[in-house]
């Protein structure tokens, strides 16, 4: 048995990984079957197929393809229909390995594991976000256009986005890590969405591949006062499968909170929250876009987020002034809500811990564009939580964070989160 270390300039940690030396391939250890999967990989132009691989090391399929999720996560192959391919972009080399023993580690392969499982490894957080993620196309125009009507837009901007990965860069604009697990197509996005991922320290991402839909798509129209329209392609947001959702257990275990949005597939988000309960995790949800099963979840639920439009199609309570928004969030208790964070947009928000209610007003903004708004408030929210803050004090800088995400174009286009401290100067004298 021998054990490699392998220290990079940009990382003060060590990488340990230990090998046994084996005589059958039954006998692998995890790491050194999928070292093998890799170098098998190397060595053809094709497919490898699952089945195959799950004779040759003498494993069931199931073994295999928690082998395969495993690399997939760390971008080291492909997925496709009944088994695997290897990158275009990967180079690795094993001219170390004879005869199924692993005589040295080589050199190659460990560069690889550091420019692509270091942030990985070494990035801690409490909160896990399972969401959409998008590729916004943001076009900035005067009006909106009429029926059969082309316009010009005055400014125009391509960017990261998904509600789930919005609220993921909140949290990274307010210093605060978080795992983030969502899915892409393997289109022409697929280069930018890995090389800005790889680049984001604070975020852990787990990112699932679909070789059959592409990357989630929403043109995003502003308007000179902020108001928006959006045209959305869920694509692969819509297609996780229960094998992919039961192979992050593990990291669902390890957080202390489980964020979730309803643009995914309703049965990925069911099984997430099923995994929650089982180690009871504080689920957050933001019920957007407000879906009928949602009446059935909320007794799971730690924290919700709705706006006044989504509350009223809960609690079916028109929301009209403070004594409905009050009735409203009564009922959303008894309905199995913990607690309750009803956003009022530039009004602010009320909120509830199941003991008291309190009006949290609003911080005063110049509009830009409103989209992403709300999941700014969620993100810094749950930085907030995290951090150690009850919701109630989460919640006032929540919205002061959120009149910081109006000023600016582009929904995760987050600012940063020492910039609240101007909202809470700003506001001295009006409320603290």
């Amino acid at each position: 048995m021998f054990i490699l270390c392998v220290k990079t300039a940009t990382m003060p940690h060590y990488f340990f990984f230990k090998f046994s030396i084996v005589s059958t391939m039954k006998n692998l250890t995890q790491n050194e079957r999928q070292l093998f999967i890799l170098k098998l990989l190397t060595e053809t132009d094709g497919v490898l197929l699952t089945e195959h691989l799950a004779q040759k090391f003498s494993v069931t399929g199931k073994t295999i393809r928690q082998d395969i999720t495993k690399l997939q996560q760390q971008g080291l192959l492909n997925r496709v229909r009944g088994g695997i391919e290897k990158k275009c972009d990967m180079n690795l080399d094993f001219t170390e390995i004879q005869s199924q023993f692993f005589r040295e580690f080589d050199k190659n392969l460990a560069n690889i594991y550091v420019a692509h499982v270091q942030k990985n490894l070494f990035t801690k957080s409490n909160v896990l976000i399972f969401g959409s993620f998008n590729i916004d196309i943001a076009l900035k125009i005067v009006d909106f256009p009429k029926l059969g009507e082309t316009i010009l837009s005055r400014e125009s901007n391509y960017m990261i986005g998904g509600k789930g990965m919005n609220q993921a860069l909140a949290m990274v604009a307010n210093e605060s890590a978080v795992t983030f697990v969502g899915k892409i197509g393997q289109d022409q996005f697929y280069q930018y969405i890995r090389k800005y991922l790889n680049s984001n320290k604070l975020i852990k991402d787990i990112i699932f591949e679909s070789t059959e839909s592409p990357t989630g798509l929403a043109i995003v129209l502003v308007r000179e006062d902020g108001e928006k329209e959006i045209i959305v392609n869920n694509g692969a947001n819509k297609k996780f499968t229960l094998e992919e959702i039961y192979s992050i257990e593990e990291e669902i275990q390890q957080a202390e909170f489980i964020s979730l949005q309803m643009e995914n597939n309703l049965e990925a988000t069911l099984a997430i929250i099923q995994i929650a309960k089982k180690y009871r995790r504080k689920i957050v949800l933001d019920p957007t876009p407000f879906v009928p099963e949602i009446l059935d979840i909320l007794p799971n639920i730690y924290l919700l987020t709705p706006n006044r439009t989504e509350a009223e199609q809960i609690t079916s309570i028109e929301i009209k002034d403070t004594e409905s928004a009050k009735r409203a969030i009564e009922i959303l208790h008894i309905m199995g809500v913990q607690n309750v964070v009803l956003t009022l947009a530039e009004q602010g928000a009320m909120v509830s811990d199941g003991k008291q209610i309190k009006t949290i007003n609003g911080y005063k903004a110049v509009i830009n564009d409103k989209s992403g708004v709300g999941d700014g408030f969620n993100g810094a929210l749950l930085a907030r939580l995290v951090g150690g803050d009850d919701v109630f004090t989460a919640s006032d800088y929540a919205c002061a964070y959120a009149a910081l995400c109006i000023e600016r174009f582009g929904a995760s286009n987050m600012p940063k989160g020492h910039l609240v401290q101007l909202k809470f100067q700003q506001a001295k004298g009006i409320h603290l």
